[in-house]
C-alpha cells in the first residue's frame, strides 16, 4: 500500500507509521524498518561519516529494495544500509550462539 505524499513536516510528525509498514512481507522486520526512518532523518555528523562506494547489485534485488523504500518513504540507500547493519548483527549473533554450543559439547565431553 503507497504512502500519500504529505505536504508539510508536521504531517509527517503525526503519521502513523506503525500502519503503514508492511511487516513481514519481505522478511523485512518492523524494526529494521523503524530503524531505517530514524537513519533517514539524521544528517547531522552522521552523513560525514558516510564513505562513497560503488557498488554492484543484482538488478532484481536493487528494485525490490527501492520499491520497499518507496513505499516507506525513505532513501534507498538508507534502507539497504539498515538492512546489510540488521544482516552483520544477526550473523554476529549466530556466530556467538555457535560458539557457545560447541563450547558446551566440549565442556561437557572433558569436564
Amino acid at each position: 500500500m503507497a504512502r500519500k505524499k504529505l505536504k508539510q513536516d508536521s504531517e509527517l510528525d503525526s503519521f502513523d507509521f506503525e500502519k503503514a509498514v508492511p511487516a513481514g512481507s519481505d522478511g523485512v522486520n518492523k524494526e529494521v524498518l523503524a530503524e531505517a526512518k530514524i537513519r533517514s532523518k539524521i544528517v547531522d555528523e552522521a552523513r560525514t561519516k558516510k564513505v562513497l562506494k560503488s557498488v554492484r547489485y543484482d538488478s532484481k534485488l536493487l528494485a525490490q529494495v527501492k520499491k520497499l523504500a518507496k513505499v516507506e518513504g525513505i532513501p534507498y540507500q538508507t534502507l539497504m544500509n539498515s538492512l546489510l547493519r540488521a544482516g552483520l548483527e544477526s550473523r554476529k549473533t549466530n556466530l556467538i550462539d555457535r560458539v557457545k554450543r560447541i563450547e558446551r559439547k566440549l565442556f561437557k565431553k572433558h569436564g
